[in-house]
């Protein structure tokens, strides 16, 4: 069973309203060896920015972000998995994360 809603729509054809953020979250070491992923623990979370909203101008797409455990909406994109949120919910850009 998948944690994502799957929308079939490509994600470059996507354009977010508002303070909306789309990130794409870093798993790291919450995913298993068996390709598990565990993210149901309250935590502080990196990802990378995909896309953001037109009133958002201080992050990019290409930033590495901390935000807060997640509890909203899950999407598949096309291939792309990524989380929808505002941007109150990331809490501080990360400088040379890559």
């Amino acid at each position: 069973m998948s944690l994502y809603t799957r929308v079939s729509i490509e994600l470059d054809k996507v354009q977010l309203r508002g303070t909306w953020v789309a990130v794409e979250e870093r798993l790291g070491e919450q995913a298993r060896e068996s390709g598990l992923v565990e993210i149901a623990k309250k935590a502080t979370t990196v990802g990378s920015v995909l896309l953001v909203g037109a009133e958002v101008t201080e992050l990019k797409t290409g930033d590495v972000v901390l935000y807060t455990a997640w509890e909203g909406g899950r999407w598949q994109l096309g291939d792309t998995l990524c989380l929808l949120m505002q941007l109150e919910h990331v809490l501080a850009r990360i400088e040379d994360a890559n």
